[in-house]
């Protein structure tokens, strides 16, 4: 079953408690805290707080966007406590800041193993690591995405989907294809060329997405909106729903 939810860095100038609001008038069931502002690593209190809020107002917290790019030896405990702390059962994670064309054999080995590290200690307390599929890194291609995710050798490390920007939707669709075998959590939106759009002009890429998605439960997470605009969260969060809604079976 798919699941609506919101990426809290859409709205980065808000505080957690508007955030909260905000997904709640949405209509949408969970949200994914970032490390980058509201949730720092660390910082259990913010991550109890938010943990608090989203209790309060029945939201599910899907997953913690930790910004961790593991270019540098992270300390798993750091960011695990905050994940745990968090309730989040996934930690999303960059794999390094280097494109897959322009990264070394000895980057790429340290990626391995510090992802290999940190999601040895994930599986001890049941947390998922997750890549971001994401330009200037390691899964900028579904061909380098898989490839780390098969030398990492983890079955609790998958990756997210997302668009890539200036691909059609066809070949945004073959890239799908080659990741759902290993697929976490989606992030959410839509650009034509580099400008992002109405959530629903990404009707011919989203719902045959959301139709070929297997039965696990995920969130398909909103990640930013129009000009940051509180209504037109509302609107593409009204798309969403109703496309998650429509799925067959």
């Amino acid at each position: 079953m798919i699941l609506s939810g919101l990426c809290s860095v859409t709205f980065r100038q808000n505080t957690m408690g508007e955030v909260v609001s905000l997904a709640v008038q949405a209509g949408l069931r969970g949200i994914e805290w970032g490390g980058d502002v509201h949730v720092p690593h660390g910082d259990l209190s913010r991550a109890a707080e938010a943990r608090k809020q989203c209790n309060n107002a029945g939201l599910a917290i899907s997953s913690y966007g930790s910004y961790c790019e593991l270019i540098e030896e992270a300390d798993p405990g750091c960011l695990l406590d905050t994940t745990a702390e968090l309730g989040a059962p996934v930690i999303r994670v960059w794999a390094g800041s280097q494109g897959s064309a322009q990264a070394s054999d000895d980057d790429r080995k340290r990626i391995i193993e510090r992802t290999r590290r940190l999601a040895e200690a994930a599986a001890a307390r049941q947390i998922e690591v997750a890549f971001e599929l994401h330009q200037h890194t390691l899964t900028d291609t579904a061909e380098s995405t898989c490839s780390l995710l098969e030398a990492v050798g983890r079955t609790n490390v998958r990756t997210y989907y997302q668009q890539t920007l200036g691909f059609s939707d066809a070949r945004n669709l073959e890239v799908f294809d080659r990741l759902s075998a290993n697929l976490s959590h989606l992030h959410i939106s839509y650009y034509r060329s580099d400008q992002q759009t109405s959530l629903s002009e990404g009707e011919k890429l989203w719902p045959r997405v959301f139709a070929a998605v297997d039965q696990e439960d995920r969130y398909a997470l909103l990640e930013f909106v129009r000009d940051a605009n509180p209504q037109q969260l509302m609107s593409d969060a009204a798309v969403l729903n109703r496309w998650l809604a429509e799925i067959p079976g």
